[in-house]
């Protein structure tokens, strides 16, 4: 599965763009030297001169995402309760199971930037449980 996204919502025209590969090789960080040019709508300076620019990517931050998360129980220990920080525009599916087989969907939100919760209403009670947290950047379909 691919993944695509703007680095920039400029308008660069049409460009050459320099991808310093080294930097890539060693580091999983793209530096990309770009100098936007005539066409593709794009209006240059009355001095027809354009700005030279570097856009910086770094993938390993990029998808260094895991949230780390945190079980605790309310309601005379009958609910869990599991606590997680969240980025904006992800999206957070809390599942559930007694025997690693199979999976049940306890809740599903956005991220808001914050630390979010999710409860399972009687997952302190009966049989021992287990939960994995789903990550998803741009979040569920509904």
């Amino acid at each position: 599965m691919w993944t695509t996204f703007d680095l920039t919502t400029a308008n660069l025209g049409n460009y050459e763009p320099v991808i310093d590969n080294e930097r890539w090789a060693r580091d999983n960080v793209m530096d990309i030297l770009y100098q936007p040019s005539s066409g593709l709508g794009y209006t240059p300076p009355a001095n027809t001169a354009s700005q030279i620019g570097v856009l910086e990517w770094d993938a390993a931050t990029y998808f260094a995402h895991q949230p780390a998360e945190q079980l605790t129980f309310a309601n005379a220990g009958h609910d869990a309760v599991i606590s997680f920080p969240t980025q904006t525009g992800w999206g957070y599916r809390l599942w559930a199971t007694t025997n690693l087989n199979s999976w049940e969907s306890v809740g599903t939100l956005s991220g808001n930037g914050s630390f979010l919760q999710l409860v399972h209403t009687n997952g302190g009670v009966g049989p021992q449980r287990y939960w994995r947290l789903e990550i998803k950047e741009g979040g569920f379909a509904p």
